[in-house]
């Protein structure tokens, strides 16, 4: 039989002659185009492994048909062109969260909308050429429109017949892999493929996947897989006899700030000469490199529950909108129950970005300054620069109207100036590099060396006051800086020498009672557990789920964002290298759930941790 012939019945099989026309084809090909694209696009950031499933073209079929219904089933020209507007918006924004933050943006983000007037640059700075084939479909279909009549009348029942029978072709398959639910869970969970999910199953799929999981119960097996798991927990030690723990913490959180900018030189330019002479001291310092960023949904306010809650957040649900009513146990609730602190917020943000005021709330976080609340001076676009923020809130310290001397306290500071280092002003830039150092790696050296400036003012005057021994000062960025753009800096010949290939965070500590340095890898998680013994804070009932850098129970092995294990797990318990490669599963359930409210939780899992 002729091909001709074979596709001719396939055709004939596929739709109804009452359907069949060149404008439902065009319509068709248009939204599965834009779908296609949308996937080879996310593969070439992630994986091209999902593009030889055939159950994502199947899929994706089915999900195209279902967006062409205004053409296909009521021969609504306008209506089909306004779907297709909407979808290719749809699309980009997708991908330009992803460009941000390596992940679709989850359910409950959609809500978060509003963060986006606050972010505007790093949302334009993430559009790529090629996201104008989206767009460019759109408006070729709206040509062919111009240029041909309409050839068949509206057609709503066979238009449905046919979609069912797509549903049912897919519905089938999905079927025979477990289910929806069950083969999405599959995919998720390898390391090889997590990201492949997005192509097989779609972008509506994964919204309805997000959709589904957020609002089902925790089931009694998990519970109780739960609880075995915290029960393998051992208790945070004190530090060893004779080592006195710190009364205050001073916790700088700097925007997209990672570690690899310290201890190097570009074209004869130090970065970092104040984090530089920190890391070399020989007492007091804890550094670690490679902090792996385990950033989830909310990335720009995960860090506090990471390091503050010792959580790790979902990857798919933002807990500081999903989650905010939690009962959360925190570095800072606990230094207020066991050391009467005084706990302070000190940020450039609004409470309403990223839902921080209720954030602040639920972890305990008292005296409170907003951006609105300083005084007018430098800025780097629309708010304070992260040095003229020191430079105030240093002077309302010495004045006396916050954290006085003598006072403990628990003292978090925000710095911004690193979100969008491709706009730092040249007003405000040191270097003046050649062409060899790309445009955007250019801007991000510059941050780094106005924030290391920064962080000097803060230090020197915490090292000045009367407390300053019993103070420690804890330097982390928030999440990882680079985003979308290591592959391309990576590929340059300066960004190959210089530019980390992990997606790593800054963290340093200094004044700390113990000194340690290594190149091991840890995660953010870590830091919680490690703030307790170094706070004396070992009585506190929740001792988080990662696990103290110090001592000989600490491992030097985390799981990043991709899902895999980074590190050295030599010598390890396989049970141990598994509670690591299950936490955030873990912890996601222990949010969604809020387990921690849960008095069988509280009293097991907390005050009963072995």
């Amino acid at each position: 039989m002729e091909m001709k012939t074979v596709l001719a019945k396939l055709r004939h099989i596929l739709f109804p002659k009452r359907l069949w026309s060149g404008d439902v084809e065009i319509s068709l090909i248009t939204v599965f185009a834009k779908f296609i694209i949308f996937d080879i696009i996310w593969g070439m950031m992630t994986s091209m492994i999902g593009m030889v499933q055939p159950l994502t073209y199947i899929n994706t079929f089915f999900i195209a048909f279902l967006f062409v219904m205004p053409y296909g089933a009521w021969r609504s020209r306008i209506a089909q062109v306004s779907v297709d507007i909407l979808l290719d918006i749809w699309l980009i924004a997708n991908l330009l969260y992803a460009r941000n933050y390596t992940g679709m943006i989850p359910a409950s983000s959609y809500a978060l909308a509003g963060n986006l007037a606050d972010f505007t640059t790093s949302v334009f700075n993430s559009f790529r050429v090629v996201d104008l084939l989206f767009p460019a479909t759109t408006a070729a279909q709206i040509v062919y429109y111009a240029r041909h009549k309409m050839k068949s009348r509206k057609s709503p029942g066979a238009y449905f017949a046919t979609l069912g029978a797509f549903f049912l072709i897919a519905f089938s398959i999905t079927a025979m892999k477990g289910g929806f639910m069950e083969y999405h869970r599959h995919i998720s969970a390898s390391p090889n493929r997590h990201a492949t999910v997005v192509q097989v199953q779609t972008l509506p799929g994964n919204l309805i996947y997000d959709i589904i999981e957020g609002s089902q119960p925790l089931p009694q097996e998990d519970r109780n897989g739960i609880e075995r798991w915290l029960a393998t927990k051992k208790k945070v030690n004190p530090l060893p006899d004779g080592v006195k723990p710190r009364r205050n913490l001073v916790w700088i959180i700097c925007e997209s700030l990672e570690a690899w900018p310290v201890g190097i030189e570009v074209e004869g330019h130090e970065i970092m000469p104040f984090l530089n002479s920190l890391v070399a001291r020989d007492e007091g310092t804890i550094y670690f490199p490679n902090m792996l960023t385990q950033t989830g949904a909310g990335h720009s306010i995960d860090c506090q529950l990471l390091i503050n809650a010792g959580l790790i957040p979902s990857a798919t649900e933002c807990y500081s909108f999903h989650n905010i009513d939690n009962t959360y146990f925190t570095v800072s609730k606990a230094m207020k129950e066991l050391k009467g602190a005084k706990t302070y917020l000190l940020t450039t943000d609004g409470p309403n970005i990223w839902n921080q005021g209720k954030v602040a709330e639920a972890f305990g976080l008292d005296a409170i300054l907003w951006g609105s609340d300083w005084s007018p001076g430098e800025t780097d676009g629309d708010r304070l620069t992260d040095s003229a923020l020191m430079d105030q809130i240093i002077a309302r310290c010495r004045a006396g109207e916050l954290w006085k001397e003598g006072e403990t306290a628990f003292v978090q500071i925000v710095l911004m100036t690193g979100h969008d280092p491709e706009e730092f002003p040249e007003r405000l830039r040191r270097f003046q590099f050649s062409d060899a150092v790309p445009f955007y790696l250019s801007g991000y050296l510059n941050c780094a060396n106005f924030v290391d400036g920064a962080l000097k003012k803060m230090v020197d005057y915490v090292e000045s006051r009367s407390d300053a021994a019993e103070t420690l000062v804890l330097i982390t960025g928030d999440h990882e800086g680079l985003h979308c753009n290591r592959k391309d800096m990576l590929a340059t010949e300066l960004g190959a020498k210089i530019v980390s290939p992990r997606e790593c965070s800054l963290m340093a500590m200094v004044n700390s009672p113990v000194t340690l340095k290594s190149d091991g890898i840890i995660g953010q998680i870590d830091v919680y557990p490690t703030l307790l013994q170094l706070l004396g804070l070992t009585d506190y009932c929740w001792h988080g789920l990662g696990h103290s850098i110090l001592g000989q129970d600490s491992i030097r092995f985390a799981v990043g964002q991709d899902t895999r294990l980074h590190g050295n797990t030599e010598g390890t318990s396989p049970v141990k290298i598994r509670e690591v490669k299950t936490s955030r599963e873990v912890s996601s359930m222990i949010i969604k759930h809020d387990l921690l409210k849960k008095p069988e939780f509280n009293k097991k899992n907390t005050t009963g941790l072995k």
